[in-house]
């Protein structure tokens, strides 16, 4: 799928994500490649989808971050670096193990909400496939639901990857 068609695609899911958020079911939901949403504080953005092979995937991102650990940019980034970016991968079995990485080396805004953006309120949680992420009042956490667990707590002062 090139670029451009993959924007649209993303562009119309973010059209109709709103509706995740207030009550629509689960089945309508699956139909849903991408679910976008933003933190009570709107400085926490994520991005929870699935790809066509049955993956799915949580990327979140701290636009005003205090991170003391910041990841330096790898010398392959040809693209966008953002330090303040992690995503959690999980394939489709659960015989193969998730992964986290911390940095994002991107040509695209990810998970960078717009104004239209639906805020993930305090104890709320959305699922996507055998990830979930919920927010609090600490930051937003993503994790996988089966097999081995594995995610993130994401926050403006700081991340931790969950084992």
């Amino acid at each position: 799928m090139s670029r451009f068609a993959s924007f649209i695609k993303l562009a119309v899911a973010i059209a109709v994500v709103g509706n995740a958020l207030v009550g629509v079911t689960p089945q309508a939901q699956a139909e849903i490649e991408f679910i976008q949403f933003t933190s009570v504080s709107k400085n926490i953005d994520c991005l929870v989808g699935s790809e066509s092979d049955g993956a799915v995937f949580a990327n979140c991102l701290v636009q005003n971050a205090t991170w003391k650990n910041e990841k330096p940019r790898p010398a392959d980034c040809e693209l966008d670096w953002d330090p303040n970016e992690l995503t959690l991968t999980a394939p489709s079995s659960t015989s193969q193990r998730a992964r986290v990485s911390i940095g994002g080396c991107r040509g695209d805004i990810g998970a960078l909400c717009g104004p239209e953006c639906k805020v993930l309120q305090y104890g709320k949680s959305i699922s996507r496939g055998r990830i979930t992420c919920t927010s609090s009042t600490t930051g937003i956490t993503c994790a996988t639901t089966k097999g081995k667990k594995l995610g993130f707590l994401i926050s403006k002062s700081t991340y931790k990857v969950l084992t």
